[in-house]
């Protein structure tokens, strides 16, 4: 049996749990329409999308033991870099160059490293 002061505390209490409930609904909704914006949606396929492709690309260490091994690729990936460096846009041509130019670093640092 209820007591007439416990019936008005269930009401509050259930009141309140309903008045929370709302809160939590709002606050959640909120959160989805923001992980909707089209940037963030960008931003989470771009990230996963570069996690999966570094995960695929062998490390920089591997790729150039690969070129150890095989040296007429090193100078097929050489040879290619600078013919894209030819290229009439100004913005490709310094994108080989750099690339090449990182290659071709690495490479002498990979020599030298294992001169020591």
């Amino acid at each position: 049996m209820m007591n007439k002061e416990q019936h008005p505390l269930e009401i509050q209490t259930l009141l309140l749990k309903a008045q929370l409930d709302r809160v939590q609904l709002k606050q959640a909704t909120q959160r989805f329409q923001e992980n909707l914006q089209p940037e963030v949606i960008k931003d989470a396929i771009v990230s996963a999308g570069s996690q999966k492709v570094a995960g695929l690309l062998p490390s920089v260490p591997a790729a150039f033991d690969l070129l150890q091994k095989y040296p007429g690729l090193s100078f097929s990936i050489a040879k290619g870099l600078m013919r894209v460096a030819q290229a009439r846009s100004g913005l490709v041509k310094t994108l080989a160059l750099g690339a090449a130019s990182w290659f071709i670093y690495n490479r002498f640092q990979k020599k030298d490293d294992t001169t020591i």
